[in-house]
């Protein structure tokens, strides 16, 4: 009873007990031609069986592997199989390689699946879209995802440097863009903040004020006096802005002290005593060769800008603050 039932189930399939083993398993799946061809559903069988008997289509073991068989011949092409697209060639999976079909290029990985997105190629990257159709648009350009994060891509290559992305500059380092960071291009000084963006205008950075014009440019102004929002201003060799005081001597100076030194009011006071010691807070006055505020050498611009930069870089180099000074005078009648 039990060889007739064998017997008679083989022959409603079609087949015999020498075409097939007692391992045999009915596998039905979907074939489906890329790049837009008709899919079609096609009968799969995974067996054993010796390499002169295998029949049918699929990815059948042929007793020396396993191979994709169409019509019992081994097969070279895509094949749709487990969810995925696959290049065969002679009926061998294929991994880590260029595949040409239907006049485009593909690209299987290290699965033998057809990858798609932005893929890493031998250090170049490369789009095969993200559609269904695994085929590559070639090198990948602009600002793309890929499996480590939005990059910033030229030509297939991570691309350091600023870019005009969405109406502003960004600046891009290695593909990443980056953030709250000084950066340097053409000779210029640029700042991005915490987006990505290219500042302008006044902005404030590290508790000092900095302006980087509000043209277009977006570079740091440098040595040159300004006005912005209806006030004047003055920055210095390192970009640092001071704003320019209509006020007394004493407020022009506390000013400059707190914007090219940081130094606050307790700074300020001792400042002041130090000063008005040296000078009584006369411009002019004179004792010899030391003239000025600071009754110092070295000053050859009278304005109280010019003797600001003179005598607050002699007290920071040489005293660290006011304080330092003040004390030292203290001590010795002089700084």
């Amino acid at each position: 009873m039990r060889r007739e039932y064998r017997t008679v189930c083989l022959q409603e399939w079609g087949l015999n007990s020498d075409m097939i083993s007692n391992k045999a398993k009915l596998v039905l799946a979907t074939t489906a031609a890329m790049a837009g061809l008709a899919i079609a559903n096609t009968t799969q069988f995974e067996t054993t069986a010796s390499a002169a008997t295998v029949q049918g289509s699929g990815y059948l073991n042929d007793g020396t592997g396993w191979y994709w068989f169409e019509n019992g011949q081994r097969y070279t092409g895509f094949r749709f199989y487990m969810g995925s697209y696959y290049w065969f060639q002679d009926g061998v999976r294929q991994e880590n390689s260029w595949e040409s079909a239907w006049g485009m290029s593909y690209y299987v990985g290290a699965d033998g699946r057809a990858v798609q997105g932005v893929s890493e190629i031998n250090g170049v990257n490369y789009d095969f879209g993200n559609n269904g159709t695994f085929f590559s648009r070639g090198k990948a350009n602009g600002y793309v995802a890929t499996p480590s994060g939005w990059l910033w891509m030229q030509n297939g290559y991570r691309y350091t440097g600023f870019q005009f992305y969405m109406g502003t500059y960004y600046w891009f380092q290695n593909g990443a863009r980056i953030q709250n960071s000084w950066e340097n291009a053409w000779g210029m000084t640029y700042y991005v903040d915490n987006v990505g963006r290219a500042v302008q205008g006044l902005q404030t950075i590290g508790g000092k004020q900095y302006f980087f014009g509000n043209d277009g440019t977006f570079f740091l102004r440098k040595n040159t006096k300004f006005t912005a929002n209806g006030a004047n201003y003055s920055a210095d060799a390192n970009g640092v802005v001071t704003k320019l005081s209509s006020g007394s001597v004493k407020d022009q100076m506390m000013g400059f002290a707190q914007a090219w030194h940081g130094w606050d009011s307790t700074q300020q006071y001792y400042l002041d005593l130090l000063i008005n010691y040296e000078s009584g807070w006369n411009v002019n006055a004179r004792n010899g060769q030391y003239v000025g505020l600071f009754q110092t050498t070295g000053i050859y611009d009278m304005s109280v800008e010019g003797q600001a930069k003179v005598g607050l870089a002699y007290i920071a180099n040489r005293y660290g603050n006011p304080k330092g000074a003040w004390n030292h005078i203290q001590a010795i009648g002089w700084y």
